[in-house]
């Protein structure tokens, strides 16, 4: 609402509603001219209470802008629910979109399809539809051609063989897993495992940042875990250090406040979960992040570094992303190499 009020002339006040996207199922016809749904990526899943609530309100309007700088976040299938609210005539079934484009197979084990898959074969007739039917793209550097540049510096700090016993044997039991729910387990736990190893060098890291950050605004650092935000914070604390936190924990009614304490460099550290934090909130007043912890997802990683690199940034951020070499930071930054190599693939941009 206070970015409306910023851009729409008073005499159009009392023409517009804003709802969330929960909101919907109490809207069962708005009568609009025109919706435009932001952060529409929010939609991705189309078996969720979600999507099942706001797609036929959004397709009851004539006019629909769907606004997301990440069209699919993570797999190929998230594009259809996107593009079955604009389009539903074109692209109505979801089982069809899944066989041609995901590369779906049916999965005896659940009697579901399996969508996690991609199709290169497919990827340019889906680019081409994308780009006649559905998508108006900018790159950033084409739109904010003012915009300071960001630099993205990847950490890679050992750790000693001992601290890495329990990564070896999740190792060989992803290797030694038959299954996909075995599987998912293991990189599940790889993860969290990955979390413990870095708490230290990460905690190190983030304390040698905070005097070039203190010249240049706060220092925000992202992690996942919440121990890792736990272990940040005390190390935080210990060394008197002042800190802004926001979490899934933390109550909403009390974010835009500690958002102002991190914009208005009141604090020389803000730190921030990736799904708390990671999008929609304005904190151009740093240039020096920190990722504690990597992200399965790109998008994730790029969405948490544009809350400081953004309209309104004046200075060049730079990025410090964190690997401990032996544990899932290997794996998740060759699949971050693959996902955004899928993405380049099918989402077009007009350089127009």
């Amino acid at each position: 609402l206070q970015e409306i009020d910023k851009f729409v002339r008073p005499p159009l006040q009392k023409e517009y509603d804003v709802h969330t996207y929960d909101e919907l199922k109490n809207v069962p016809d708005g009568g609009w001219a025109v919706a435009v749904g932001d952060e529409a990526h929010m939609l991705k899943n189309s078996e969720s209470v979600r999507f099942q609530r706001a797609a036929p309100v959004l397709q009851k309007v004539r006019r629909v802008v769907l606004l997301t700088a990440t069209p699919h976040l993570n797999r190929c299938i998230e594009l259809w629910p996107l593009m079955h609210v604009l389009r539903p005539r074109l692209v109505p079934s979801y089982e069809r979109f899944a066989k041609r484009y995901c590369n779906a197979r049916l999965d005896r084990r659940t009697g579901r399809l399996d969508v996690r898959g991609f199709s290169r074969r497919h990827a340019g007739e889906l680019r081409w539809l994308l780009a006649n039917a559905f998508v108006v793209r900018r790159r950033k550097e084409l739109v904010l051609k003012d915009l300071p540049p960001k630099r993205v510096r990847v950490l890679r700090v050992p750790v000693p063989d001992e601290e890495l016993v329990a990564m070896a044997e999740l190792e060989e039991k992803l290797e030694e897993a038959t299954s996909a729910p075995a599987k998912q387990l293991a990189i599940s736990s790889m993860f969290g495992a990955t979390c413990d190893v870095k708490m230290r060098v990460a905690c190190a890291q983030m304390l040698r940042l905070v005097p070039q950050a203190a010249r240049e605004g706060p220092l925000l650092v992202f992690a996942h875990h919440q121990r890792m935000l736990d272990a940040l914070q005390a190390a935080l604390e210990d060394a008197q250090v002042t800190c802004a936190r926001i979490d899934g924990h933390t109550p909403v009614k009390k974010r835009p406040a500690l958002i102002k304490q991190m914009q208005d460099a009141k604090v020389q550290v803000g730190l921030l979960s990736y799904t708390a934090a990671g999008v929609g909130i304005n904190l151009t007043s740093a240039r020096v992040l920190l990722e504690a912890e990597l992200f399965w997802t790109p998008s994730v990683l790029e969405q948490a570094e544009c809350r400081c690199h953004r309209i309104g940034q004046a200075h060049p951020v730079t990025v410090h992303r964190l690997c401990v070499p032996g544990t899932a930071d290997d794996r998740i930054l060759k699949m971050l190499q693959r996902k955004r190599a899928e993405q380049e693939l099918l989402v077009p941009i007009d350089d127009a």
